[in-house]
């Protein structure tokens, strides 16, 4: 399952190159540059997030809480190991990753692919160059290439920023995620507890 995740997220991070701080490459000669936190509504959001690779899946849990000061991002297996912890605080994007993880991701690049599908359309318009363009109609929301091709596509429901499900396509990285936020834990049905 290791191998899964390392190919996977070394896939994304294939996109990216040297760049100025708070920068990353897209594919198609595009970039993105990080946007403040407090562009954003503050929210906090647990999530299960189904990977799909290559015909490959995995399942992973996903901590999420953002706020004026920073954006903060624990990923862990189902039992709980944590294989992933980012965070950008306005200024600098920091990564701790688990094992062979560790070498292969761009912080930038991780934080810029939350942003994407989660910022409201004119901050993420804003950190877009290169002739890299953004759409949204309701319910979907597409990141373009130069080209014109699908670079990430995110299709919503529920109330942004955290939406109650999501679907992240990345083409060229062959990758698909699916999101759900869970409920909170005092939201949860009494019988259900």
């Amino acid at each position: 399952m290791r191998r899964l995740i390392v190919a996977g997220v070394a896939a994304l991070a294939a996109c990216a190159g040297i760049e100025e701080p708070g920068c990353t490459r897209l594919p198609e000669g595009g970039r993105y540059c990080l946007q403040q936190t407090s562009l954003v509504t503050a929210f906090q959001a647990t999530q299960r997030v189904e990977v799909a690779r290559d015909g490959a899946g995995y399942s992973l849990l996903a901590e999420i809480e953002v706020d004026a000061d920073a954006m903060r991002m624990v990923v862990v297996t189902p039992l709980g190991q944590k294989l992933l912890q980012l965070e950008y605080d306005n200024r600098m994007a920091r990564i701790n990753a688990a094992g062979p993880l560790r070498d292969r991701l761009d912080p930038v690049l991780v934080a810029a692919l939350v942003q994407l599908a989660l910022w409201p359309l004119d901050a993420v318009r804003a950190g877009l160059t290169g002739g890299v363009t953004i759409e949204e109609t309701a319910g979907h929301r597409r990141v373009l290439g130069a080209g014109g091709a699908t670079l990430m596509s995110v299709q919503t429901e529920g109330t942004p920023p955290s939406f109650r499900k999501l679907r992240i396509t990345a083409p060229a990285a062959r990758l698909v995620l699916d999101i759900d936020t869970l409920p909170e834990p005092d939201s949860v049905p009494e019988e259900r507890r």
